[in-house]
């Protein structure tokens, strides 16, 4: 019998498995970076928000959100919409909560008045379903405005 020639190459074993492989690994790999980079920049995109902070820090602050939704609460997911008009811009906020108690939601609404970003309506809707105002017009409004600082980082 002839025996093929492979000029000093020895004969590949796992034929297009290695490089198959490989390309897989390399993909997911790359994959799971980008998600992985995106989801940090979210994060830290949501975290150095002072509208968001402060928002925050008013629901922590105020008892009726606490007793709303169990006393601690965590922020499961935001949404963030901003509405340019006239000489500013209205910003919209919906924090969805988690408590002890169950699911809220907390609707926020920023208008530019005077050359400053003020909360015209903060509402919570707790696990009932019964809408709270936190700020604005209603029944149980504590304050009517609040006066947000200019971003001092750098954008």
């Amino acid at each position: 019998m002839h025996e093929p020639n492979y000029e000093g190459h020895p004969p590949h074993r796992f034929g297009c498995l290695k490089g198959c492989l490989t390309a897989v690994l390399l993909g997911i790999l790359v994959a799971g970076g980008l998600i992985g980079f995106l989801s940090w920049k979210i994060y830290r995109g949501f975290e150095g928000d002072h509208h968001l902070q402060t928002i925050l820090n008013i629901a922590n602050n105020d008892g009726r959100v606490r007793a709303e939704l169990g006393g601690t609460f965590y922020v499961m997911e935001i949404e963030r919409q901003t509405f340019p008009y006239g000489k500013g811009r209205a910003i919209a906020y919906q924090l969805m909560l988690v408590g002890p108690n169950g699911k809220g939601e907390l609707d926020v609404r920023l208008e530019p008045k005077d050359g400053r970003t003020v909360i015209v309506s903060m509402i919570l809707t707790g696990p009932d379903r019964r809408p709270i105002a936190i700020i604005g017009k209603g029944p149980q409004s504590l304050l009517q405005t609040i006066w947000i600082p200019p971003d001092t980082h750098p954008a």
